[in-house]
This record gives structure tokens, C-alpha cells and sequence, in this order.
């Protein structure tokens, strides 16, 4: 069994096991695999073949790869969780997460590159009555939205799978695990304080949502192709948030997930894996409880 076109020469880089299925990771994009025995237990048809399939065109070199299904590889380890349902559960949601996120992350790619495209061939036709357009603008924010709060959906079922019952009585997501993560280990426990966080990001982005999905006159999305801005300079296309609690300014649509504390997958994949809470150095009663050495 070989991975990779012809023209993708990288060299399997590593492979995340489950009991359904693994996943391997090259540089350039990741593959699912099933063994015969996993397509059927039984071994009724001894013809059915080990398979491979494409699973993400994305692989190794993402940083949304490697602090999704990566990160979790090297956290969630045998020696630590011993429980395959559980190990399994962890890369499933991982892998979900990612594949939100990716795909959030190619809308905003498609899109600067149809802004670049439109740009080019509007200044080679010299017609100054002309504006570059992107006539499906509206639909291609929405589903990025869209994406995007699947993805921190996603996020939140992690906690889930070790604070399940204490999520559920504690209420409505999102503040149900700062909830139940202070009530366990206090305020000040590190992994409470950034539940907090989350949480008022989670609002934001939830909100976002809502605008596409429950759009009123003061809950709405405004998505502009390029327009003429009123110094006469021609503007990209961009996307303003009106809600009551959560509203975004007009800014540019395809650079949005690069602004701190805004909806994208630059922000969301933080919310998965912190550097700075990793790095921090402090230490959580949660990570007592849960990581245990081997």
C-alpha cells in the first residue's frame, strides 16, 4: 500500500490508529485507512481488500492540522488513556474540527484569489466603469460562517467526553463548562479562567451564527462585493455583524479571521490548541485528575 500522487514524494510522516480506522499523515495530506478485518469483522468475503482513501488534502505542513488531529496524537496517548472509546471518541471529534476548519480556511483562500483574479482583470481592460465582483459574496460568508461555528461546536464536545454530566446540568453551552469547570476545581484553576475565555468568544461566534441563520433588522449579516468607498477608493469585498451584543465593524471578509478575537479559523484553532496556556507553565487541577503518568 503506497500513499501520495506521483507528484506528492513525501514520505509518511505518522499514523493515528482508532478501532475503526487509522489516519496517515504525510507533509501534503492525510489518508484513512481500513484493514480488511475492519470492513468486515467476520471475514465473510476474504476478497475485500486493505483500503485507502484521501481524507484531507491538507496534511503535515497545516498549522490547523497540527493543532487539531496532531496535537491530539501526541496528548492522548495509550499510556494516558487506555480507554479505546474514549481514545476514539477524541480523534473522532479532532478530526471533525479540523475538517470544519479547513474548509472555512479554503473559502477565505478561494476568495482572495477570486479578489486577485477580478483585480487583474478589471486593471487589463482599462474600463474605468467597471468594478471587479463576486456576485455569490453573501453565500460564500454564510457558509463560512457556517463553518465556522460547526467547528467550535465540535470544540466544545471534547470537554464532553470527561464532563459530560457535569456540562449537562450545569445548563446551555457555552457557559455550562466554565460552569462546571469552576464548581469543580474554583475560579481560579487556569482551566476555568480559560474556559471563560472560550466562552465569551463562543458567544460571539454563536451570535455570528444566529445572524445567518435568525437574521432580524438588528440581527444580520451585511456582505459587500467590491464598492466604491466614499474617498473614491475602490474597497475588497467585506462583512459587517449587527447584533445587539456581538457586533463586528465592517472589515475586509477574506483577512477576518486574522483580527484577534474574531470569527475564522485562525482564532477557532486557538481555541483548540492554546499555545499560550500551554506554554504558561501553570498547571490545572483538571490536568491532575485526567493525565495521569504513565
Amino acid at each position: 500500500m503506497t500513499f501520495g500522487q506521483k507528484e506528492d514524494g513525501t514520505a509518511v510522516l505518522g499514523m493515528i490508529a482508532t478501532s475503526e480506522a487509522a489516519f496517515v499523515v504525510t507533509q501534503k495530506a492525510i489518508y484513512r485507512v481500513e484493514l480488511a478485518d475492519q470492513i468486515d469483522p467476520n471475514r465473510t468475503n476474504i476478497n475485500i481488500p486493505n483500503t485507502q482513501q484521501l481524507f484531507s488534502a491538507a496534511g503535515a505542513d497545516s498549522d490547523i492540522v497540527a493543532r487539531t488531529l496532531l496535537t491530539t496524537s501526541e496528548l492522548f496517548t495509550k499510556s494516558h488513556f487506555p480507554d479505546i472509546k474514549i481514545r476514539d471518541r477524541i480523534v473522532s471529534i479532532s478530526a471533525e474540527v479540523m475538517t470544519e476548519l479547513l474548509a472555512a480556511e479554503e473559502i477565505l483562500s478561494q476568495l482572495e484569489a477570486a479578489e486577485k483574479g477580478q483585480i487583474e482583470e478589471i486593471a487589463a481592460s482599462k474600463d474605468l466603469t467597471r468594478l471587479p465582483a463576486i456576485p455569490n459574496i453573501k453565500t460564500r460568508s454564510n457558509t463560512f460562517i457556517q463553518k465556522s461555528e460547526h467547528a467550535l461546536q465540535a470544540i466544545y464536545r471534547l470537554p464532553a467526553v470527561f464532563y459530560e454530566s457535569e456540562m449537562k446540568a450545569a445548563g446551555r453551552w457555552p457557559d455550562s463548562l466554565t460552569e462546571a469547570l469552576t464548581a469543580k476545581f474554583g475560579e481560579n484553576d487556569v482551566m476555568a479562567s480559560f474556559a471563560r475565555q472560550l466562552a465569551e468568544f463562543a458567544h460571539q461566534v454563536r451570535n455570528t451564527r444566529h445572524c445567518v441563520e435568525h437574521h432580524k433588522p438588528d440581527q444580520r449579516i451585511v456582505a459587500r462585493d467590491f464598492h466604491f468607498n466614499l474617498d473614491g477608493a475602490i474597497a475588497r469585498p467585506t462583512i459587517q455583524v449587527i447584533h445587539p451584543k456581538t457586533p463586528i465593524d465592517e472589515t475586509d471578509l477574506a483577512r477576518i479571521s486574522h483580527q484577534k478575537k474574531c470569527i475564522g479559523p485562525e482564532n477557532l484553532r486557538n481555541c483548540f490548541c492554546n499555545k499560550e496556556l500551554s506554554d504558561s507553565g501553570t498547571g490545572s487541577d483538571a490536568d491532575t485528575l485526567y493525565f495521569r503518568a504513565a
